[in-house]
């Protein structure tokens, strides 16, 4: 019903976008009842290419006059866009019933198998435009259309995608330089040529560049799409536990969780992550003890391999071990609102991802140089700089490098298409055997595999993040794979478009 939809908006103070030509004509105006004075801003296109009235947003109030607010071409004679309307009904669901929601917790009744699925049905026109504009293959990851993919898959979606339009198109430039430089070693046969020090001078200065500049996209959209005050104006989370207290700010009821209770479990967390952290460090040893022993075996010219492929088993692995725990000492954390949720849980899987990932790394770059040589009688391997087996540790450190950009960019993507279609269809077939009627649109929708958004938004970004680590720490070990790590955008681009 509207008249609900705009109640609980009213209540809950979420903000819509102002229409640019009320709101001016509201502000040049005035009111004096309201001891408001007319104001005439300068809207000249020379001093910005935005106009004072553009993405303007404001508390959405029933008694103002409904014209104040923007309305979309397809809105209609509807208060709200479908992307408002669809957000507003499930904020509905889930909040606290003081707040005019229903305090339905979807995560309880999906673990309970009390409910199977909860989604809005695809737009078989808006969507089949879409799926086009983003497989084409004149479409770039700097060049998807942004504004439709926020409007049919929300704004936490678009935003990744914009991130990493703009981190591949600034990839560009290190991809072309990393490409000349490889060549350079390949053709002088030195890891560490001369050349590298000014590459690495390069990467620094782009990385910096690159992160600044994403900040001003960054900004930049959030104005765009009315996201500066989010986190201010987010419900808590129905799975938030607490007693219900008068608020000691304004009276207002409130659910209180105590400080003390907190702490001691964020404590706990803290501990289970440092034992994980400790045991990768543990697997990460054992394996180039392994690589130490083979160097005193007839395998020697094979031990950087074996130790690069156990390595890549040991992050894959590891990180579908601690993906699982990570989410349950999240969960057992009782945090208030989903941002408070994300920001622990990405805390989590950065400071464990990033030893599980460099761990190896760290280990051939720093470390291995200053070991002791495994004993052996090869005359070859006379000149090997400690635990290297190699002349230096840039040769082991870019196979590693080489093994793991190869096994992300090819066996990780496979599987992220082969693993979910496989599923699909093995759903499809045990939904449907039997089955003599033909789908309806809504069962069609069910057979398709449901999209965390928050889970796989940040596993999207850790994935990233790691990605831009692998090429800020040791990109001069194997300067292509920037290269790599362009191709690897692209892919993923299309890979989690499709």
């Amino acid at each position: 019903d509207e008249e609900v939809l705009k109640n609980f908006t009213d209540v809950i103070d979420y903000e819509l976008e102002l229409d640019p030509i009320k709101a001016q004509e509201f502000l040049t105006k005035g009111n004096h009842a309201k001891s408001i004075s007319a104001v005439n801003i300068n809207a000249d296109p020379a001093y910005s290419k935005f106009t004072p009235y553009q993405y303007i947003y404001g508390k959405y109030d029933g008694k103002i006059d409904p014209d104040l607010y923007r309305k979309h071409p397809s809105q209609q004679n509807a208060q709200f866009k479908e992307s408002i309307r669809l957000k507003m009904v499930y904020y509905m669901l889930e909040a606290a019933t003081r707040f005019g929601g229903c305090n339905i917790s979807f995560s309880d009744l999906f673990r309970n198998e009390h409910l199977l699925a909860l989604y809005p049905m695809h737009h078989l026109v808006y969507g089949n435009i879409l799926m086009k504009q983003m497989l084409s293959r004149d479409t770039y990851p700097w060049t998807i259309p942004h504004d439709s993919l926020k409007e049919y898959f929300g704004e936490k979606v678009a935003l990744y995608y914009c991130f990493l339009g703009n981190y591949t198109k600034m990839l560009i430039y290190p991809s072309i330089i990393g490409f000349i430089c490889q060549m350079i070693v390949w053709g002088t046969g030195n890891p560490s040529s001369p050349i590298m020090p000014f590459f690495a001078i390069f990467v620094c200065l782009w990385s910096i560049c690159m992160l600044e500049y994403w900040k001003r996209e960054e900004q930049l959209t959030a104005m765009r799409w009315g996201m500066m005050n989010y986190e201010n104006q987010e419900p808590d989370r129905p799975e938030f536990e607490g007693t219900l207290i008068s608020s000691y700010i304004d009276g207002q009821p409130m659910m209180f969780f105590p400080k003390k209770d907190a702490r001691d479990r964020n404590r706990y967390s803290v501990a289970i992550v440092g034992a994980m952290v400790m045991l990768v460090i543990g697997v990460v040893t054992s394996i180039y003890m392994i690589r130490f022993a083979l160097q005193s075996s007839s395998a020697a010219p094979y031990s950087s391999l074996v130790a690069s492929l156990l390595n890549t088993i040991q992050i894959t692995i590891f990180n579908i071990i601690y993906n699982s725990v990570a989410t349950k000492l999240t969960d057992y954390e009782n945090h208030r609102t989903d941002t408070n949720y994300e920001d622990s849980m990405i805390v989590k899987l950065f400071a464990f991802q990033f030893v599980n990932s460099y761990a190896s790394f760290f280990f051939l770059a720093f470390i291995a140089a200053h070991l002791g040589k495994p004993p052996t009688d090869d005359d070859a391997a006379a000149d090997n700089t400690g635990q290297c087996g190699a002349a230096t540790c840039m040769t082991p450190l870019g196979t590693n490098l080489a093994i793991i950009f190869g096994t992300k960019i090819t066996l990780t993507s496979a599987l992220e298409v082969i693993l979910p279609y496989k599923a699909y269809k093995d759903k499809l077939k045990a939904e449907t055997e039997g089955a003599t009627k033909t789908l309806s649109r809504p069962e069609k929708d069910y057979m398709l595999l449901p999209y965390d958004i928050m889970a796989e938004s940040i596993k999207d970004y850790a994935d990233t993040a790691i990605q831009f680590g692998f090429m800020t720490l040791f990109i001069t070990a194997l300067p292509i794979a920037c290269f790599f790590s362009f191709l690897s955008c692209i892919l993923k681009v299309k890979v989690n478009g499709w």
